[in-house]
């Protein structure tokens, strides 16, 4: 009989490990990966205006940094795929030619392809990043917010 309740023990012993570790990769998953939806823009004055519209609302900021030759934007975004089917997005809109669009594991980083180097500030609008890229030119930095 104590046989019985050894096997009976390890049975249910691990149908409780296997229940919480179901339930870890469940709140892994909650915890949360989010999807790229679309990528648009358009050009108010000498500014172009990029939203990046998000499955979920973004937990902050993605983290960006600039280059000038050539003159680029990069901004990456943790625990992110790209849901809108394209690695390229041709824009053409002020001194904005391009974004592509680039997905390692489960991160994604977009990189805006600029005519020349410009400043640029982020800000979130509920499931989407604004990206504002300022036409007036200047030596390219960022400004971000959270609105």
């Amino acid at each position: 009989m104590s046989a019985s309740r050894i096997s009976v023990g390890l049975g249910g012993a691990l149908r409780l490990i296997a229940a919480l570790a179901l339930s870890l990769l469940a709140g892994t998953a909650l915890a949360q990966e989010n999807v790229i939806e679309s990528i648009t823009a358009n050009q108010q004055g000498s500014n172009v205006i990029v939203k990046v519209s998000l499955k979920n609302p973004p937990a902050a900021l993605p983290i960006g940094f600039s280059i000038t030759n050539p003159a680029r934007i990069a901004l990456d975004f943790g625990t992110t795929v790209n849901g809108t089917g394209k690695n390229v997005l041709e824009i053409n809109q002020g001194d904005l030619h391009s974004v592509n669009v680039v997905q390692a594991g489960q991160r994604s980083r977009l990189v805006f392809n600029l005519r020349r180097a410009l400043n640029y500030a982020t800000a979130i609008d509920g499931k989407a990043i604004i990206v504002t890229i300022e036409g007036s030119g200047g030596v390219a930095t960022a400004v971000n917010a959270v609105g």
